[in-house]
């Protein structure tokens, strides 16, 4: 009577351990991700020319050729960056000067701005003429600026 008794609760222990290891199954996949995977396996002529267009647009924004010039013997990039204090507070008035400003271009506010010494090295594309001398004055009025070494280029239309 006693091993009877026993039996059953390590049958009921055994069973809540059967139950435990039972998975689930997957939960079913939304409409939207049905059609995504649809549209992954096979490829449309849509998503082809999605493809082209991305490698097109991949191959304008390409800019290597123009970063060969910071391979150049004596030409300043941002690692020539003074790290004194002087010439940090220089380079953060810079900065907030050319992002404050709404006139100019994205591109003139991302134009590279070492500064040494006092030295303010500009260089990067620009859209204008007069956004290049537009810059070179504002980088002149900033207390702390000695000297402008004006390296800017004007993008030509067909790079704009």
């Amino acid at each position: 009577m006693k091993s009877k008794l026993l039996i059953l609760p390590a049958l009921s222990i055994m069973l809540v351990g059967c139950e435990q290891h039972v998975t689930n199954p997957p939960p079913p996949k939304s409409p939207t991700q049905q059609n995504s995977s649809i549209l992954d396996a096979a490829p449309s002529e849509t998503n082809t020319n999605r493809n082209l267009q991305d490698r097109r647009a991949s191959d304008d924004a390409d800019n290597t050729s123009r970063n060969v010039r910071d391979r150049i013997e004596g030409a300043l990039t941002p690692f020539d960056q003074s790290e004194s204090v002087g010439d940090r507070i220089t380079l953060q008035s810079i900065r907030k000067a050319l992002v404050e400003n709404k006139i100019l271009s994205t591109y003139a506010k991302n134009i590279k701005v070492i500064t040494a010494n006092g030295v303010v090295t500009l260089r990067g594309p620009v859209n204008s003429a007069a956004e290049k001398e537009a810059i070179e004055r504002i980088v002149s009025l900033i207390p702390g600026v000695t000297k402008v070494d004006n390296q800017l280029e004007v993008l030509q239309n067909a790079e704009k």
